[in-house]
């Protein structure tokens, strides 16, 4: 098999666990055979020279980020990241989020108010003995699979399909989660991902569709035995 300048980023990011590294990292983590795509030398130079040796190479779901002197490169939505930090956790500060991510208070606030007016997190406001703390928690979510099912007969219209953006904006759902639930279901057999032509969508909806492990982009999603 025949390995994709995106498989080796992937493997990056996952071998790291994280969804944003340092140009720096990116740099030092890459193999020996990186100048198949990058041409010769690509770690030398300044990262300026290496980010736009990347740029054409990249797909639409990687973006750059600067916090302070260090440049970033992100695998997913800067929402997206914060919500997986916080799910990993018990329960968070905001200071905590604030001080283990790469990312400006303006930005930080703007995730964290989404992510509170689409239910995804809550919070709660704690004494201290000096001042309060507001903690952030994680709120338990009724069956995934369940509330899925539900939004897919809901827009179907009467249709065996549905279009995979119009089934995300419906739930509304971080994009991580939204991916792992689609992901876990065509693993199990319970629903089939079809790709289809791309250019039949607008540039947003393509990005609301789902990018599967192979990076082929599935458009539609039909639910099996119906």
């Amino acid at each position: 098999m025949d390995y994709t300048f995106q498989d080796i980023l992937n493997q990056i990011f996952d071998k790291q666990k994280r969804d944003y590294l340092t140009i720096t990292e990116l740099k030092t983590s890459l193999p020996k055979n990186i100048e198949n795509f990058l041409g010769p030398q690509p770690k030398k130079g300044t990262n300026k020279k290496f980010i736009e040796r990347l740029k054409p190479h990249l797909s639409e779901a990687y973006t750059k980020h600067k916090k302070g002197a260090s440049t970033y490169l992100l695998r997913a939505p800067i929402q997206d990241i914060i919500h997986a930090y916080i799910v990993q956790k018990t329960s968070v500060s905001i200071r905590n989020v604030s001080k283990k991510l790469p990312f400006q208070k303006e930005l930080i606030a703007d995730a964290l108010n989404a992510l509170v007016q689409s239910g995804a997190i809550q919070l709660k406001i704690v004494p201290t003995s000096r001042d309060y703390m507001i903690q952030i928690l994680v709120p338990e979510r009724p069956d995934p699979f369940r509330e899925i099912k539900k939004a897919y007969d809901t827009i179907r219209m009467g249709k065996n399909y549905v279009k995979i953006f119009a089934l995300r904006r419906f739930l509304n759902w971080p994009k991580h989660v939204f991916d792992s639930v689609i992901q876990s279901l065509w693993d199990a057999g319970v629903v089939e991902l079809q790709a289809s032509d791309p250019y039949l969508l607008t540039e947003d909806q393509r990005a609301d569709s789902y990018m599967d492990k192979t990076h082929t982009l599935r458009i539609l999603l039909i639910w099996r035995n119906e």
